[in-house]
C-alpha cells in the first residue's frame, strides 16, 4: 500500500514552513526578496531539517508585527524543533 502525503488542513498554516510559503506568508513577492531580507536581518533564519530548510511560521509572524497579541501560547521553538527532529531520527532508525 503506497504512503499518502501529508497535507495541511485548509486554512491551517504548518508549524515550520518552506522558503515559497514563507515568502508568502511575510508577503514578499518572490523567494528571492525573501531570502535577501533574511540574509539582512529583517526575518529569522531557517532552520536546516534534513535536507530541506524551514521556517517557523510564528516567528515569521513575530518579525512582522512585533507586538502580535494572537493569544497564542508561547513555547521555546528550538527546543521543540531539537525533540521533533530527535524523534524522527530514532523512528528512521526503526
Amino acid at each position: 500500500m503506497a504512503e499518502s502525503k501529508s497535507r495541511p488542513l485548509p486554512g491551517v498554516i504548518p508549524f515550520r514552513v518552506p522558503a515559497d510559503v514563507a515568502a508568502w506568508l511575510v508577503g514578499e513577492p518572490t523567494v528571492a526578496a525573501f531570502l535577501l531580507r533574511v540574509s539582512d536581518g529583517t526575518y529569522p533564519q531557517g532552520k536546516q531539517v534534513g535536507r530541506r530548510k524551514l521556517w517557523i511560521s510564528s516567528a515569521l509572524r513575530r518579525a512582522i508585527d512585533p507586538d502580535d497579541s494572537t493569544g497564542e501560547i508561547v513555547i521555546d521553538e528550538n527546543a521543540l524543533l531539537a525533540r521533533l527532529d530527535r524523534a524522527q531520527d530514532q523512528h528512521q532508525r526503526r
